[in-house]
């Protein structure tokens, strides 16, 4: 199943990004004009206007920004040569579709690097048609020939696009990848141009020798460069390689990890059936069969049912692998193919593990055929043995018989023990992921908003006069281009003293007030960074380093962002001129749609990230429920198992006149115990793999994962493996009490 649903998911996506050139790498471009470029006459008189960031001037005059991004262009291909960039240009447009909040990224065609892709039907071929990716219009119940609303206007649907460079759909830093609510669409370029709103713009690079391109571009003066990525490292492009190569790894590993623990059990209860048969067997070769006319039906038997159960098993797998390859379809932008059967899969699934099963059938009956005729006739006689059962032997000799018995029996069996074993610690990893991701997409997206009371947040147009503020709005400030160190972090404007978005540290203490003499920061930005209360920052806002003694960390996992006092943030970026800047308001009611470019109300962004959460709490609930089964199934079977291989013990047992609870307790308990034993020595390394996945992503994507442990997940976990022993086990506890006390004696009756 994994095979098929990976094969048939990566090659055509491999050759989708190959044949529709996607970036060898990405330069993000400072969103404003640098120090250097204000020497220009034409741009120093629209900075004087208050127009320095890329989107104003092309606002203002698109053939000087065009000469401006030309020139940029030329400035990193005189350092760099072998290399084609060509600019990118996107905005992102919000919308209502069936009374439901949704955006679009369209992006503007581009002509030589990251190519559209047209699925089905046509590119649009007039300013009112459009086209958008084939998951957002079967969510939407949308057909080629439908109409679409976005910006006031309707366009006409003409065909599904894919683009090489927005493969993962998480098109803000909202971490919202809901196909079902966001698309990328593409428009012809003049409904592109008048669209309006802010326009987004980055170079796309491509290596015409297949070098990949040096970053480092520090030693160079190109002070326009925010941040250079390659195709692997950008989250929009990159997130589908690491999903390429790792869902392979751990395709392969969770293969082989479950295959091996299967491989034991099978292994286990064809040592259990062929010991079954052992005094069927001594009575054959007592009466002069040969070994080989002994085992030959024993191994044809057993191959043909293995053969069918492995059969059986690849046809359910190949069934499943499409609705499978549909999840990684549904989340990522790539093209879709059907699955076709492949031989190679087909041998490795059936002929592989056949030839397994064989091979240690006929080891195990080759060793049963070793023994003489009269030794098969009487039931085996188990013997402690090993260091490891000598030594627990030693620390329970003061316990009592029963006691003794009761974890020595469990122990005897070398190769049941360790799959035991093994199986909880795959269960403990499992219980604990799924149990530290819930409601991690709240806490990454929308959580903080629960938190603050405005209802509606609405954003003034750059290019009209500011309007006044109604009774009751607060108004905020927003400077999404500072750096600090590197980083592209976002200055939050508001007043200390503000009653609508308060700021909460992770205790839920009001922490707004700490911007009268200093900067709070988001919780995002102090664990990425190392910050931390009582620490100083230095930000680059535009051209001058300003710094910041941190008083508080928000509780906040949005986005990299510094909150300070409105007034003394407006003064910064009018350079002493203004103190009454603001990017727009925070309202209880809805402000006037005619006063401002665009309004969104609180409830509208929480419903955008619904989705994405109830999609994450399949995922966890798939995550528990599929642990839970594989453990439930391991202790089903080593107890029946052990009940099976025990019937001698149990009769005897009963003989000696211990009651069926006792021999309960005797034979199966000793599993409860090391259930919970293995469950807290599992603990520890669950929280180091869960630890190392926070690591590759804050060092690979810069997106922190706000997992969350509590010591009330390690008693729920606890619960959970009390209750799976007491299902897995619940049938062999019957069993044994069907036991009858003859059983000791048919082994020497006659």
């Amino acid at each position: 199943m994994m095979f098929y649903s990976l094969s048939s998911f990566e090659d055509p996506t491999r050759q989708f990004l190959e044949e529709y050139r996607l970036e060898d790498f990405s330069i993000e471009m400072k969103p404003v004009l640098t120090q250097k470029e204000l020497t220009d006459p034409d741009l120093a008189v629209l900075a004087a206007q208050g127009k320095y960031t890329l989107s104003d001037i092309k606002e203002e005059d698109p053939n000087l920004f065009f000469s401006l991004a030309q020139d940029r262009i030329s400035e990193f291909s005189s350092h760099y040569s072998g290399f084609e960039l060509e600019l990118r240009q996107y905005r992102i447009i919000s919308y209502s579709l069936n009374g439901t909040e949704h955006k679009a990224m369209v992006l503007k065609d581009a002509e030589r690097i990251n190519l559209s892709m047209i699925e089905e039907g046509t590119s649009p071929s007039s300013d009112s048609e459009i086209c958008v990716s084939r998951v957002y219009a079967r969510k939407n119940n949308l057909e080629i020939g439908d109409s679409l609303s976005i910006g006031g206007r309707s366009y006409v649907l003409s065909g599904f696009v894919l683009f090489p460079d927005y493969n993962f759909p998480m098109i803000d830093n909202s971490f919202n990848v809901n196909t079902g609510i966001q698309t990328t669409a593409l428009m012809s370029d003049n409904a592109f141009e008048a669209l309006g709103g802010d326009e987004g713009f980055h170079l796309s690079g491509a290596s015409l020798s297949g070098t990949p391109v040096d970053d480092s571009f520090y030693k160079y003066d190109i002070d326009y460069v925010s941040t250079l990525t390659d195709k692997e490292t950008t989250l929009w492009s990159g997130a589908i390689f690491s999903e390429m190569t790792q869902g392979w790894v751990m395709g392969i590993g969770l293969s082989l990890f479950i295959g091996a623990i299967g491989a034991a059990v099978v292994a286990l209860m064809l040592y259990h059936l062929l010991h079954g048969q052992r005094s069927q067997i001594g009575l054959m070769k007592a009466i002069g069969y040969s070994k080989g006319r002994i085992a030959k039906p024993y191994l044809l038997s057993i191959s043909l049912f293995t053969f069918l159960l492995l059969l059986a098993g690849y046809f359910v797998g190949y069934l499943l692998s499409e609705p499978m390859k549909g999840l990684y379809v549904d989340f990522y932008l790539v093209p879709y193919v059907p699955i076709v059967h492949k031989f190679g899969i087909f041998a490795t699934s059936v002929f592989v593990p056949l030839l397994f099963f064989s091979n240690i059938s006929a080891f195990i009956i080759s060793r049963i055929l070793s023994e003489r005729p009269l030794s098969l006739l009487h039931p085996p006689v188990p013997k402690v043995q090993g260091s490891v059962m000598q030594s627990v032997s030693k620390l329970l000799k003061r316990m009592k018989a029963s006691t003794k018995f009761k974890y020595l029996y469990a122990m005897r069996n070398t190769l049941s023990f360790i799959v035991f074993f093994v199986g909880i610690l795959f269960f403990t990893i499992l219980i604990q992921f799924s149990f530290m991701t819930k409601g991690i997409v709240q806490r990454m997206t929308v959580g903080y908003l629960d938190k603050v009371d405005y209802e509606y947040i609405a954003f003034v147009d750059p290019i009209r006069p500011l309007p006044l503020p109604a009774e009751g709005e607060e108004k905020f400030l927003k400077y999404p281009y500072a750096d600090m160190d590197g980083l592209t972090v976002s200055m939050e404007g508001i007043s200390p003293y503000s009653t609508l978005y308060r700021l909460y540290d992770d205790k839920d203490r009001v922490i707004t007030s700490e911007l009268v003499n200093g900067v709070v920061i988001s919780r995002r930005l102090s664990m990425k960074e190392g910050i931390d209360t009582g620490d100083s920052i230095s930000v680059r806002i535009e051209d001058d380093l300003y710094s910041f003694r941190v008083n508080g960390v928000a509780d906040e996992f949005l986005g990299d962002s510094i909150y300070l006092d409105i007034t003394s943030l407006s003064m910064i970026l009018s350079s002493g001129a203004d103190s009454d800047l603001f990017s727009g308001v925070y309202a209880k009611s809805e402000p006037s749609a005619s006063s401002y470019e665009s309004v969104t109300s609180k409830a509208s962004i929480i419903e955008q990230s619904s989705a994405m959460s109830e999609f994450v709490n399949v995922v966890t609930s798939a995550m528990v429920g599929g642990s839970a089964l594989i453990s439930t199934f391991l202790l089903f079977v080593l107890s029946s198992l052990t009940v099976e291989g025990s019937y001698y013990q149990i009769s005897l047992l009963k003989v000696l006149g211990y009651s069926k609870r006792e021999v309960n307790r005797m034979i199966l308990n000793s599993y409860l115990a090391f259930s919970v034993v293995s469950y807290f020595l599992s603990i520890p390394l669950a929280l180091l793999v869960i630890k190392g996945l926070m690591r590759i992503f804050a060092s690979g994507y810069r997106i922190l994962i706000p997992f969350e442990f509590q010591l009330l997940q390690i008693i729920w976990g606890l619960l959970f493996v009390i209750g799976i022993f007491y299902v897995g086990s619940a049938i062999s506890r019957r069993r044994i009490s069907k036991v009858p006390l003859q059983e000791v004696l048919k082994a020497y009756g006659e």
